[in-house]
């Protein structure tokens, strides 16, 4: 696991280069939430455990990935929450999932609903808040986020499993397996949104620490 993180860097950071474009690791949760905030064509804004509006994050608990173009912008971006030695199902159920109790909590719940993800636990990491601005798609901006968030969990981490949640679009479409990198998926997570009177369903998307360390062979195996 040694230097993991610093050979996925230098490879990823090679490919956005031939677009003019850098990424870095942040832990300023506020900066994440006006990028957000700003971003055109982001349906779910602050509704994730990223949101430091109802959570408390930093570096021993948090981090995003931002990628930038020649003039600083934000042109993706993606968040990632860890909790140590957690079990999935206890953490959603008891509502820790979308508030850390530590800010007030905000109108929204999540009610989880499938059986099958009863052994995801350990050391968990929870990975979302997903965007890519218009001008870069089609560049595979979110896969290389997503593999540059892991192999950060993975070497500081020290992750057992890794999460997400998307809507049945995403996995109609195959973005979930093409672009995010999921293995294993199962429907049964709904998010009421109260304030808006809004239900939104969701597949729970999951891979374990065997799944995460075979997606960085393509990453830390570049020809130097």
């Amino acid at each position: 696991m040694r230097n993991l993180l610093s050979r996925v860097q230098t490879n990823i950071g090679r490919q956005l280069l031939l677009n003019d474009l850098v990424a870095t690791i942040e832990t300023d949760f506020e900066e994440y939430g006006r990028v957000v905030d700003t971003a055109p064509a982001w349906h779910d804004k602050r509704v994730a455990p990223t949101d430091p509006d109802h959570n408390t994050l930093g570096p021993k608990n948090a981090y995003w990935v931002a990628i930038r173009d020649n003039e600083g912008e934000v042109v993706s971006c993606g968040a990632q929450r860890i909790w140590p030695k957690t079990r999935l199902v206890d953490l959603i159920n008891s509502g820790r999932f979308l508030y850390d109790g530590t800010k007030d909590a905000g109108q929204d719940s999540l009610h989880l609903f499938t059986e099958g993800l009863g052994h995801i636990e350990g050391n968990i990491a929870y990975c979302g808040g997903g965007w890519v601005h218009p001008k870069v798609r089609g560049k595979a901006m979110a896969t290389m986020c997503i593999m540059l968030a892991q192999a950060k969990m993975l070497q500081d981490f020290d992750v057992d499993y890794c999460f997400s949640m998307v809507r049945p679009d995403f996995i109609e479409n195959g973005m979930s397996l093409r672009a995010y990198r999921y293995y294993h998926m199962d429907f049964g997570a709904t998010l009421w949104r109260a304030e808006m009177g809004e239900r939104i369903d969701f597949w729970v998307l999951h891979n374990s620490r065997a799944d995460l360390m075979r997606e960085m062979t393509l990453w830390v195996n570049t020809s130097e």
